[in-house]
């Protein structure tokens, strides 16, 4: 009975001390959004909210003309292409290109892969059509 008081014992002092380790640990997360920020000023984080003011479904469909090769010409390509030019000037300098691409994110399911150079070559040339006064847009197919 001697010997089975000091095992008690040292069995009951390693169950407080796991205990009260257990009990001190502390999970902490920590969230980091990274939106595209640059904190120098524009950005295509801090224009996210000027581009979603702007309706730019007439970027949209000049962008599904470029891709169906439609956009040459006058008649309806040339009609929505000053629409969106209208549009894109209405955007902040540095905000225009991410305004295009966004505009192209919505169509680019939509093209095919033989309809590429084309819809790539046009929109990224698309600030330059417009008179915009960033002369080109880097678009990733």
């Amino acid at each position: 009975m001697a010997k089975l008081i000091p095992t008690v014992a040292l069995i009951s002092i390693l169950l407080i001390i796991i205990a009260d380790a257990s009990s001190a640990r502390r999970t902490i997360i920590t969230t980091v959004e990274i939106d595209g920020t640059n904190p120098t000023g524009g950005g295509e984080g801090q224009c996210r909210e000027e581009v979603e003011k702007q309706e730019l479904s007439s970027c949209v469909q000049y962008m599904r003309q470029l891709m169906s090769g439609k956009s040459e010409g006058g008649g309806e390509g040339k009609q929505q292409l000053q629409q969106c030019c209208s549009r894109l000037k209405q955007v902040r300098d540095d905000c225009q290109c991410p305004a295009i691409k966004s505009a192209y994110q919505e169509m680019r399911g939509e093209v095919m892969r033989d309809q590429w150079p084309r819809v790539i070559i046009g929109v990224s040339l698309l600030p330059s059509t417009c008179g915009l006064s960033q002369e080109f847009c880097k678009i990733e197919s």
